[in-house]
């Protein structure tokens, strides 16, 4: 199963070798945290200080 992701070819634009919010998230058993932090960004806690910078304006 693992060769076959290798063999795909997805995630060689990656940088930690897989993208786990397509296809390799087979190879997750639990994320401790934010979804979104593991994908490259935590969302909320980025939008949050957004707003908070925003409405300081």
């Amino acid at each position: 199963l693992i060769q076959q992701y290798v063999n795909s070819g997805e995630g060689l634009d990656a940088a930690g070798g897989f993208k786990i919010q397509e296809t390799g998230s087979f190879m997750v058993e639990k994320i401790d945290g934010d979804f979104y932090t593991v994908v490259g960004l935590p969302f909320n806690s980025t939008m949050m200080t957004l707003i908070e910078v925003i409405n300081k304006l």
